[in-house]
């Protein structure tokens, strides 16, 4: 299983915004700094970074907060978080390949004038499709 990227990068916008404001023109480059070792495979080592600003004194609360839940997320989906070796055979790290595939391959057969599907069926239906579409 592979854990798209933008996951995590939405935990860090909130930690961002908990630490500057929504506005603010450093928010960019705050996320930017963990995300680019998030991709290279080193979640490890920015767990341990959010984990130092953590004990920072001058941390807010809500910033805290925001970064405590951004490293809970993150030690629970380590293992679905090897951007580096899922990069390397060219697999995507992103939902817009997956959400792509929902429209010609779910909704222009299941959504059309008069259908009803129990599960059973569609899914049955869903999976020959996807052969289909797969040339299996």
């Amino acid at each position: 299983m592979v854990l798209d990227r933008i996951h995590a990068s939405e935990y860090l916008w909130k930690a961002a915004t908990a630490r500057l404001g929504e506005t603010h023109p450093d928010r960019i480059p705050w996320v930017r700094q963990p995300l680019r070792p998030i991709r290279s495979g080193k979640t490890s080592a920015v767990i341990q970074g959010l984990e130092s600003r953590t004990q920072d004194p001058s941390v807010s609360s809500a910033h805290r907060e925001a970064l405590n839940t951004m490293i809970g997320s993150s030690r629970r989906n380590q293992a679905y978080r090897h951007y580096d070796r899922y990069l390397a055979p060219g697999w995507p790290i992103g939902t817009g390949v997956v959400e792509g595939a929902c429209g010609p391959l779910v909704k222009d057969r299941m959504a059309q004038a008069g259908m009803r599907w129990r599960q059973v069926g569609a899914q049955s239906l869903l999976d020959l499709r996807a052969v289909r579409v797969n040339d299996d």
